[in-house]
Protein backbone atom coordinates (compact mmCIF):
# COMPACT_ATOMS: atom_id res chain seq x y z
CA UNK A 1 0.00 0.00 0.00
CA UNK A 2 1.38 3.39 -1.00
CA UNK A 3 1.96 5.99 1.76
CA UNK A 4 -0.20 9.06 2.23
CA UNK A 5 0.76 12.52 1.04
CA UNK A 6 -0.08 15.70 2.94
CA UNK A 7 -0.50 18.57 0.46
CA UNK A 8 -0.72 22.12 1.80
CA UNK A 9 -2.84 24.58 -0.23
CA UNK A 10 -5.62 23.44 -2.57
CA UNK A 11 -5.74 26.25 -5.09
CA UNK A 12 -4.88 25.44 -8.74
CA UNK A 13 -1.25 24.66 -7.91
CA UNK A 14 -2.08 22.21 -5.13
CA UNK A 15 -5.06 20.82 -7.04
CA UNK A 16 -2.78 19.77 -9.91
CA UNK A 17 -0.54 17.94 -7.39
CA UNK A 18 -3.56 16.27 -5.81
CA UNK A 19 -4.80 15.00 -9.16
CA UNK A 20 -1.34 13.89 -10.30
CA UNK A 21 -0.48 11.92 -7.18
CA UNK A 22 -3.95 10.43 -6.80
CA UNK A 23 -3.79 9.09 -10.36
CA UNK A 24 -0.52 7.39 -9.38
CA UNK A 25 -2.24 5.62 -6.49
CA UNK A 26 -1.26 7.85 -3.57
CA UNK A 27 -3.81 8.79 -0.89
CA UNK A 28 -4.15 12.52 -0.29
CA UNK A 29 -4.59 14.46 2.94
CA UNK A 30 -5.22 18.12 2.09
CA UNK A 31 -4.63 21.21 4.22
CA UNK A 32 -5.87 24.70 3.44
CA UNK A 33 -6.69 27.95 5.21
CA UNK A 34 -9.61 28.85 2.87
CA UNK A 35 -13.02 27.25 3.13
CA UNK A 36 -13.75 28.54 -0.37
CA UNK A 37 -10.62 27.13 -2.01
CA UNK A 38 -11.85 25.26 -5.13
CA UNK A 39 -9.43 22.34 -4.72
CA UNK A 40 -10.87 21.25 -1.37
CA UNK A 41 -13.84 19.85 -3.31
CA UNK A 42 -11.73 17.41 -5.31
CA UNK A 43 -12.93 13.81 -5.15
CA UNK A 44 -9.29 12.73 -4.77
CA UNK A 45 -8.95 14.08 -1.22
CA UNK A 46 -9.28 11.45 1.51
CA UNK A 47 -9.11 13.87 4.47
CA UNK A 48 -9.23 17.65 4.74
CA UNK A 49 -7.92 19.86 7.55
CA UNK A 50 -8.12 23.64 7.86
CA UNK A 51 -5.01 25.38 9.19
CA UNK A 52 -3.93 29.01 9.64
CA UNK A 53 -1.42 30.56 7.25
CA UNK A 54 2.15 31.15 8.48
CA UNK A 55 1.90 34.93 7.98
CA UNK A 56 -1.35 35.04 10.00
CA UNK A 57 -0.30 32.62 12.77
CA UNK A 58 2.99 30.79 12.21
CA UNK A 59 2.96 28.99 15.56
CA UNK A 60 -0.63 27.90 15.00
CA UNK A 61 0.32 26.67 11.53
CA UNK A 62 3.14 24.49 12.86
CA UNK A 63 1.02 23.15 15.74
CA UNK A 64 -1.71 22.20 13.25
CA UNK A 65 0.84 20.22 11.22
CA UNK A 66 1.99 18.46 14.38
CA UNK A 67 -1.61 17.49 15.21
CA UNK A 68 -2.13 16.08 11.72
CA UNK A 69 1.10 14.13 12.07
CA UNK A 70 0.04 12.74 15.45
CA UNK A 71 -3.24 11.52 13.92
CA UNK A 72 -1.26 9.08 11.76
CA UNK A 73 -1.99 5.60 13.13
CA UNK A 74 0.40 3.74 10.80
CA UNK A 75 4.11 2.97 11.12
CA UNK A 76 4.87 4.94 7.94
CA UNK A 77 5.47 8.67 8.10
CA UNK A 78 3.40 10.99 5.95
CA UNK A 79 5.09 12.63 3.00
CA UNK A 80 4.72 16.42 3.16
CA UNK A 81 4.37 18.59 0.05
CA UNK A 82 3.81 22.36 0.37
CA UNK A 83 3.08 24.24 -2.87
CA UNK A 84 3.68 27.81 -1.71
CA UNK A 85 6.96 29.65 -1.01
CA UNK A 86 5.82 30.87 2.41
CA UNK A 87 4.89 27.38 3.53
CA UNK A 88 8.23 26.01 2.33
CA UNK A 89 10.24 28.62 4.25
CA UNK A 90 8.19 28.24 7.44
CA UNK A 91 8.31 24.43 7.39
CA UNK A 92 12.06 24.41 6.76
CA UNK A 93 12.60 26.83 9.63
CA UNK A 94 10.64 24.60 12.03
CA UNK A 95 11.57 21.22 10.56
CA UNK A 96 13.09 19.86 13.78
CA UNK A 97 9.59 20.00 15.30
CA UNK A 98 7.97 18.16 12.37
CA UNK A 99 10.52 15.50 11.42
CA UNK A 100 9.05 12.90 13.79
CA UNK A 101 5.91 12.62 11.64
CA UNK A 102 6.86 13.65 8.10
CA UNK A 103 9.21 12.99 5.19
CA UNK A 104 9.86 16.27 3.30
CA UNK A 105 9.25 16.39 -0.45
CA UNK A 106 10.77 19.86 -0.51
CA UNK A 107 14.02 21.59 0.34
CA UNK A 108 14.53 21.88 4.12
CA UNK A 109 18.11 23.22 4.09
CA UNK A 110 17.76 26.91 4.88
CA UNK A 111 21.10 27.79 3.26
CA UNK A 112 19.94 26.21 -0.01
CA UNK A 113 16.61 28.02 0.23
CA UNK A 114 18.46 31.29 0.72
CA UNK A 115 20.43 30.62 -2.46
CA UNK A 116 17.34 29.99 -4.56
CA UNK A 117 14.59 32.17 -3.05
CA UNK A 118 16.42 35.40 -2.21
CA UNK A 119 16.52 37.07 -5.62
CA UNK A 120 19.69 39.02 -4.91
CA UNK A 121 21.53 35.94 -3.60
CA UNK A 122 20.18 33.81 -6.47
CA UNK A 123 21.44 36.33 -9.03
CA UNK A 124 24.94 36.13 -7.52
CA UNK A 125 24.67 32.32 -7.37
CA UNK A 126 23.82 32.15 -11.09
CA UNK A 127 26.66 34.51 -11.94
CA UNK A 128 29.07 32.20 -10.10
CA UNK A 129 27.95 29.12 -12.07
CA UNK A 130 27.82 30.93 -15.44
CA UNK A 131 24.07 31.06 -15.99
CA UNK A 132 23.07 34.12 -18.08
CA UNK A 133 21.13 36.72 -16.07
CA UNK A 134 19.88 40.28 -16.61
CA UNK A 135 22.25 43.17 -15.91
CA UNK A 136 22.02 44.15 -12.25
CA UNK A 137 22.11 47.62 -10.75
CA UNK A 138 22.33 49.23 -7.32
CA UNK A 139 20.31 52.16 -6.05
CA UNK A 140 23.45 54.25 -6.39
CA UNK A 141 23.65 53.31 -10.09
CA UNK A 142 20.09 54.53 -10.59
CA UNK A 143 20.65 57.78 -8.70
CA UNK A 144 23.84 58.43 -10.70
CA UNK A 145 22.05 57.75 -14.04
CA UNK A 146 24.24 54.71 -14.72
CA UNK A 147 21.44 52.39 -15.90
CA UNK A 148 19.74 51.53 -19.17
CA UNK A 149 15.94 51.77 -19.06
CA UNK A 150 13.51 50.14 -18.63
CA UNK A 151 14.47 48.54 -15.31
CA UNK A 152 12.56 46.33 -12.90
CA UNK A 153 12.50 46.42 -9.10
CA UNK A 154 11.69 43.23 -7.16
CA UNK A 155 11.76 42.58 -3.40
CA UNK A 156 14.73 40.36 -2.60
CA UNK A 157 12.31 37.99 -0.82
CA UNK A 158 8.65 38.89 -1.18
CA UNK A 159 7.19 35.65 0.18
CA UNK A 160 8.70 35.63 3.63
CA UNK A 161 6.23 35.68 6.52
CA UNK A 162 7.35 39.20 7.46
CA UNK A 163 6.98 40.64 3.96
CA UNK A 164 3.58 39.06 3.42
CA UNK A 165 2.42 40.66 6.64
CA UNK A 166 3.60 44.01 5.26
CA UNK A 167 1.79 43.30 1.95
CA UNK A 168 4.96 44.23 0.13
CA UNK A 169 4.84 44.95 -3.63
CA UNK A 170 5.50 42.22 -6.21
CA UNK A 171 7.31 44.05 -9.04
CA UNK A 172 7.75 47.63 -10.21
CA UNK A 173 8.82 48.57 -13.74
CA UNK A 174 10.36 52.00 -14.31
CA UNK A 175 10.62 53.41 -17.82
CA UNK A 176 12.58 56.55 -16.90
CA UNK A 177 14.90 58.08 -14.31
CA UNK A 178 12.32 60.32 -12.63
CA UNK A 179 10.01 57.41 -11.89
CA UNK A 180 12.88 55.17 -10.71
CA UNK A 181 14.35 57.80 -8.39
CA UNK A 182 10.96 58.58 -6.84
CA UNK A 183 10.42 54.87 -6.21
CA UNK A 184 13.86 54.56 -4.58
CA UNK A 185 12.84 57.30 -2.14
CA UNK A 186 9.83 55.18 -1.15
CA UNK A 187 11.96 52.06 -0.76
CA UNK A 188 14.44 53.86 1.49
CA UNK A 189 11.64 55.34 3.55
CA UNK A 190 10.03 51.92 4.09
CA UNK A 191 13.40 50.11 4.44
CA UNK A 192 12.56 47.58 1.73
CA UNK A 193 15.41 45.54 0.24
CA UNK A 194 15.21 45.02 -3.52
CA UNK A 195 17.05 43.71 -6.52
CA UNK A 196 17.18 46.08 -9.50
CA UNK A 197 17.72 44.58 -12.94
CA UNK A 198 17.57 45.38 -16.62
CA UNK A 199 14.16 44.49 -18.05
CA UNK A 200 14.99 41.98 -20.78
CA UNK A 201 13.17 42.92 -24.02
CA UNK A 202 10.40 40.71 -25.34
CA UNK A 203 6.75 39.93 -24.74
CA UNK A 204 5.07 37.58 -22.29
CA UNK A 205 5.48 34.76 -24.82
CA UNK A 206 9.27 34.92 -24.35
CA UNK A 207 9.00 33.71 -20.73
CA UNK A 208 10.14 30.08 -20.48
CA UNK A 209 9.93 27.68 -17.55
CA UNK A 210 12.08 24.72 -16.56
CA UNK A 211 9.89 22.67 -14.22
CA UNK A 212 12.18 20.63 -11.99
CA UNK A 213 11.87 17.45 -9.98
CA UNK A 214 15.08 16.81 -8.06
CA UNK A 215 16.56 14.88 -5.14
CA UNK A 216 19.82 15.79 -3.40
CA UNK A 217 21.09 17.77 -6.38
CA UNK A 218 20.18 15.10 -8.94
CA UNK A 219 17.78 16.25 -11.66
CA UNK A 220 15.12 13.54 -11.96
CA UNK A 221 12.94 15.27 -14.54
CA UNK A 222 12.61 18.60 -16.30
CA UNK A 223 9.50 19.86 -18.06
CA UNK A 224 9.99 22.82 -20.39
CA UNK A 225 7.28 25.23 -21.47
CA UNK A 226 6.51 28.88 -22.12
CA UNK A 227 3.82 31.41 -21.33
CA UNK A 228 1.66 32.59 -24.20
CA UNK A 229 -0.52 35.07 -22.33
CA UNK A 230 -0.28 36.43 -18.77
CA UNK A 231 -2.59 38.09 -16.27
CA UNK A 232 -1.97 40.88 -15.78
CA UNK A 233 0.22 41.34 -18.88
CA UNK A 234 3.98 42.01 -18.47
CA UNK A 235 4.35 40.94 -14.82
CA UNK A 236 1.84 38.27 -13.92
CA UNK A 237 0.93 34.59 -14.06
CA UNK A 238 0.05 32.35 -16.99
CA UNK A 239 -3.38 32.59 -18.56
CA UNK A 240 -2.30 30.38 -21.48
CA UNK A 241 0.90 28.30 -21.53
CA UNK A 242 2.44 25.81 -23.94
CA UNK A 243 4.77 22.82 -23.62
CA UNK A 244 7.83 23.29 -25.82
CA UNK A 245 11.16 21.56 -26.34
CA UNK A 246 14.03 23.64 -24.94
CA UNK A 247 17.28 21.71 -24.25
CA UNK A 248 19.23 24.85 -23.28
CA UNK A 249 17.15 25.57 -20.17
CA UNK A 250 17.25 21.87 -19.22
CA UNK A 251 21.04 22.23 -19.24
CA UNK A 252 20.86 25.38 -17.09
CA UNK A 253 18.36 23.78 -14.70
CA UNK A 254 20.60 20.75 -14.25
CA UNK A 255 23.52 23.03 -13.36
CA UNK A 256 21.45 25.04 -10.86
CA UNK A 257 20.06 21.91 -9.18
CA UNK A 258 23.49 20.26 -8.93
CA UNK A 259 25.27 23.33 -7.54
CA UNK A 260 22.52 24.09 -5.00
CA UNK A 261 22.01 20.41 -4.01
CA UNK A 262 18.30 21.10 -4.36
CA UNK A 263 15.53 18.64 -3.40
CA UNK A 264 11.89 18.95 -4.42
CA UNK A 265 9.78 20.50 -7.13
CA UNK A 266 10.71 23.87 -8.55
CA UNK A 267 9.99 26.38 -11.29
CA UNK A 268 13.00 28.12 -12.81
CA UNK A 269 11.87 30.96 -15.07
CA UNK A 270 13.88 32.38 -17.97
CA UNK A 271 13.43 35.23 -20.46
CA UNK A 272 14.41 34.49 -24.05
CA UNK A 273 16.09 37.27 -25.99
CA UNK A 274 18.40 37.33 -29.00
CA UNK A 275 19.05 33.58 -28.89
CA UNK A 276 19.87 33.38 -25.17
CA UNK A 277 17.85 32.44 -22.06
CA UNK A 278 18.33 34.76 -19.07
CA UNK A 279 17.40 33.34 -15.68
CA UNK A 280 14.75 35.42 -13.91
CA UNK A 281 13.96 33.53 -10.71
CA UNK A 282 13.61 30.16 -9.03
CA UNK A 283 10.56 29.17 -7.00
CA UNK A 284 11.22 26.13 -4.74
CA UNK A 285 7.84 24.46 -5.28
CA UNK A 286 5.44 23.54 -8.07
CA UNK A 287 3.83 26.44 -9.92
CA UNK A 288 0.37 27.40 -11.16
CA UNK A 289 0.47 25.67 -14.58
CA UNK A 290 2.62 22.63 -13.77
CA UNK A 291 -0.44 20.47 -14.54
CA UNK A 292 0.64 20.73 -18.20
CA UNK A 293 3.78 18.71 -17.45
CA UNK A 294 1.89 15.43 -17.04
CA UNK A 295 0.23 15.40 -20.50
CA UNK A 296 3.65 16.43 -21.88
CA UNK A 297 5.07 13.20 -20.41
CA UNK A 298 6.74 14.59 -17.28
CA UNK A 299 4.61 13.89 -14.19
CA UNK A 300 6.78 15.89 -11.82
CA UNK A 301 5.16 15.09 -8.41
CA UNK A 302 4.85 11.37 -9.14
CA UNK A 303 8.44 11.16 -10.43
CA UNK A 304 9.63 12.78 -7.19
CA UNK A 305 7.58 10.40 -5.01
CA UNK A 306 8.76 7.36 -6.94
CA UNK A 307 12.39 8.39 -6.39
CA UNK A 308 11.78 8.69 -2.64
CA UNK A 309 9.94 5.37 -2.53
CA UNK A 310 12.31 3.33 -4.71
CA UNK A 311 15.56 5.24 -4.22
CA UNK A 312 16.22 4.85 -7.94
CA UNK A 313 17.53 7.92 -9.79
CA UNK A 314 17.04 7.96 -13.61
CA UNK A 315 20.29 7.77 -15.58
CA UNK A 316 19.11 10.82 -17.56
CA UNK A 317 16.45 13.36 -16.57
CA UNK A 318 12.97 12.64 -17.93
CA UNK A 319 11.98 15.43 -20.36
CA UNK A 320 8.97 16.28 -22.54
CA UNK A 321 7.80 13.54 -24.87
CA UNK A 322 4.97 15.75 -26.21
CA UNK A 323 5.19 19.43 -27.19
CA UNK A 324 2.87 22.05 -28.64
CA UNK A 325 0.06 21.33 -26.16
CA UNK A 326 -1.58 23.97 -23.95
CA UNK A 327 -2.70 24.75 -20.40
CA UNK A 328 -5.49 27.31 -19.99
CA UNK A 329 -6.94 29.47 -17.21
CA UNK A 330 -10.24 30.47 -18.79
CA UNK A 331 -11.46 32.98 -16.20
CA UNK A 332 -8.32 35.10 -16.06
CA UNK A 333 -7.85 34.93 -19.84
CA UNK A 334 -11.46 36.08 -20.29
CA UNK A 335 -11.16 38.89 -17.74
CA UNK A 336 -7.76 40.33 -18.66
CA UNK A 337 -7.55 39.66 -22.39
CA UNK A 338 -11.17 39.72 -23.58
CA UNK A 339 -12.75 42.21 -21.15
CA UNK A 340 -9.90 44.55 -20.14
CA UNK A 341 -7.29 44.48 -22.91
CA UNK A 342 -9.67 43.58 -25.76
CA UNK A 343 -6.81 41.79 -27.52
CA UNK A 344 -8.65 38.47 -27.76
CA UNK A 345 -11.86 37.58 -29.56
CA UNK A 346 -14.49 35.36 -27.99
CA UNK A 347 -13.79 32.77 -30.69
CA UNK A 348 -10.06 32.77 -29.90
CA UNK A 349 -10.81 32.48 -26.18
CA UNK A 350 -13.00 29.39 -26.61
CA UNK A 351 -10.54 27.91 -29.10
CA UNK A 352 -7.86 28.15 -26.39
CA UNK A 353 -10.16 26.49 -23.86
CA UNK A 354 -11.28 23.67 -26.18
CA UNK A 355 -7.75 22.96 -27.38
CA UNK A 356 -6.08 22.87 -23.96
CA UNK A 357 -4.87 19.51 -22.61
CA UNK A 358 -4.81 20.84 -19.04
CA UNK A 359 -6.74 23.55 -17.22
CA UNK A 360 -6.42 25.57 -14.04
CA UNK A 361 -9.48 23.88 -12.48
CA UNK A 362 -11.49 22.08 -15.16
CA UNK A 363 -11.34 18.29 -15.32
CA UNK A 364 -14.43 16.34 -16.46
CA UNK A 365 -13.40 13.42 -14.21
CA UNK A 366 -13.19 15.70 -11.16
CA UNK A 367 -15.85 18.40 -11.78
CA UNK A 368 -16.54 19.90 -8.35
CA UNK A 369 -13.43 22.15 -8.15
CA UNK A 370 -14.30 24.02 -11.35
CA UNK A 371 -17.94 24.36 -10.27
CA UNK A 372 -16.83 25.82 -6.94
CA UNK A 373 -14.37 28.06 -8.77
CA UNK A 374 -17.06 29.43 -11.08
CA UNK A 375 -19.58 29.98 -8.28
CA UNK A 376 -17.01 31.78 -6.13
CA UNK A 377 -14.80 33.65 -8.60
CA UNK A 378 -17.12 34.68 -11.42
CA UNK A 379 -19.37 36.87 -9.23
CA UNK A 380 -16.24 38.52 -7.79
CA UNK A 381 -14.88 39.14 -11.31
CA UNK A 382 -18.25 40.55 -12.43
CA UNK A 383 -18.32 43.01 -9.53
CA UNK A 384 -14.72 44.09 -10.28
CA UNK A 385 -15.56 44.54 -13.95
CA UNK A 386 -18.64 46.67 -13.14
CA UNK A 387 -16.64 48.83 -10.71
CA UNK A 388 -13.82 49.21 -13.23
CA UNK A 389 -16.30 50.08 -16.01
CA UNK A 390 -17.92 52.72 -13.82
CA UNK A 391 -14.47 54.17 -13.00
CA UNK A 392 -13.62 54.39 -16.71
CA UNK A 393 -16.95 56.13 -17.44
CA UNK A 394 -16.37 58.66 -14.67
CA UNK A 395 -12.90 59.49 -16.05
CA UNK A 396 -14.34 59.96 -19.55
CA UNK A 397 -17.08 62.25 -18.24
Amino acid sequence: MKPKIVIIDCNRNGLACIRSLSSSGYKIIALDHRRLSPGIYSKHIEKLHFVPTPHADEEGFIKSLIQVGKSNKTDTKYYLLPVNDTYVRSLALHWSRLSEWYVPLFEINNATLEDVTNKLVFSRFCERINIPRPAEYTMENVLADEVSYPIIFKPDERNTVENLRKKIFKVKISENADDAKAFISELKRDKIHVIIQQLIPGGDDELYTAGVSAKNGQLLACFTGKKVRQFPPTAGQAALAMATDCPKIVEYAQRIVAESKFTGLSQIEFKHHDGEYYVIEMNPRSWSWHGLAKPAGVDLPSILLDAFESGIIPAEPIVNSVNGIYWHYFLEDFYYHFILSRNLSLGELFKSWRGAKAHAFYDPKDPLPVIAHLLIQYPIRLIKWIIGFQDRLSRIN
